[in-house]
């Protein structure tokens, strides 16, 4: 049974980087010819379709003004003559249409994805996401040196993830979620200092975290969530400063909850439910004055009293979730004040044992609580009806 989560707004940065895309880089020409080689690339992407693209021409030579085709953006660009024709032409630019944008998402497309779209050379912005296009996801597309966006997401491609995504230096926007590959996640991601947003989930990889992920100074979003993934979390936070969601959820990942999270300042979002984790709750994670939602749902950790001593310490923290965690400890009464902001809180399945803590009164923004499944005994107290927001209460 799968468990709910949080949605990561990934589709919405997605949607940023594209309006900022065609704002610097493209425009949309019914009248202008695109490039011949272009075209041919294109007719050759099509032509691994098991459907015809809407109101794509059938053939390479019905058209040659491939930048009226929906989802297909161009640009005016400027090159450089070859060595061999520079001592006629001295210094003289080049201009020539070429594409620079495929944005395809949700069109119902089916088939394998052609390598012909490796030689769209100026591509900075590839989206064929929620399709069904299968089979592996051809190397030459890590040739496209201009990119920025990659969006293969909610497909059908199988086998392992290719080599060669390291040379994509300019990639800002990864998101393969959704798909069936399988083996390790190339460690090859040292070369990728703009990368923001690097999305994953729901694939079937194995193997430990890419330790050079730690390397993508500007990542904003990991989302790593139902894979099965092992080993510890190796993440050096120091170098990700600009981290604000981290999701490993649904993995396999074993040890202890790393100190060296508290380095991720901008940390807002933790998922790493559904683990192997065990110890206890480091200290140093009160540190992170940024996080509103917490979710250590399904692991094996162990000291209530203490997580619950450094999580109050986390002042804008709106949702915690620790459930099936600190088997058959006793619910803290003393040493905690309780949670100012917090509005969802799930301790359950966890057979703790005591009374409904008088901490609990002070969380007055209280929406959601769920303590079931615990050995909790005593009366409720007659506070429980003075929380003005609460909607939902499973003791």
């Amino acid at each position: 049974m799968r468990i709910a989560t949080l949605t990561y707004p990934s589709n919405c940065v997605l949607s940023l980087l594209f309006i900022l895309f065609l704002q610097t880089d493209a425009f949309n020409s019914h009248n202008h010819s695109c490039s011949p080689g272009d075209l041919r690339k294109l007719y050759g992407f099509a032509r691994g379709l098991d459907a015809q693209i809407n109101h794509w021409p059938v053939a390479v030579a019905n058209s040659t003004s491939c930048c009226s085709w929906p989802g297909v953006h161009c640009a005016l660009l400027s090159s450089s003559p070859t060595s061999s024709s520079s001592s006629t032409l001295n210094s003289t630019l080049f201009t020539a249409i070429r594409v620079v944008g495929l944005d395809l998402p949700g069109r119902g497309l089916e088939g394998v994805l052609s390598r012909s779209l490796a030689g769209l050379d100026k591509l900075s912005f590839l989206n064929l996401s929620h399709k069904s296009f299968r089979d592996p996801i051809p190397p030459e597309l890590f040739h496209l040196k201009l990119l920025k966006v990659l969006d293969v997401s909610r497909n059908q491609l199988t086998g392992e993830f290719p080599p060669g995504i390291g040379n994509l230096s300019g990639l800002q926007h990864l998101d393969v979620s959704g798909n069936r590959f399988t083996g390790i996640i190339p460690d090859e991601f040292h070369g990728l200092a703009k990368l923001e947003v690097f999305s994953a989930t729901s694939n079937e990889f194995v193997g430990p975290l890419p330790s050079s992920l730690s390397s993508c100074s500007m990542l904003t979003l990991l989302n790593l969530w139902n894979n099965s993934l092992e080993g510890n979390i190796d993440l050096d936070c120091r170098r990700l400063v600009h981290l604000a969601t981290l999701n490993l959820g649904w993995n396999r990942l074993q040890g202890v909850v790393p100190e060296v999270l508290s380095s991720c300042k901008a940390l807002q979002i933790l998922n790493l439910s559904l683990n192997k984790l065990s110890g206890q709750v480091p200290d140093k994670l009160q540190d992170l004055l940024s996080l509103s939602y917490l979710n250590l749902h399904g692991n094996s950790l162990s000291n209530i009293s203490g997580a619950l001593k450094v999580l109050q310490e986390c002042q804008n923290l709106t949702v915690v979730i620790l459930t099936k965690n600190f088997v058959g400890e006793e619910m803290p009464i003393n040493a905690i004040r309780g949670f100012r902001n917090i509005r969802a809180l799930a301790i359950i399945n966890s057979a703790l044992t005591g009374s409904l803590p008088s901490w609990l009164r002070n969380c007055r923004e209280l929406r959601f609580l769920d303590l079931s499944w615990n050995r909790l005994t005593g009366e409720i107290p007659r506070w429980f009806g003075e929380f003005d927001h609460l909607f939902f209460m499973n003791l």
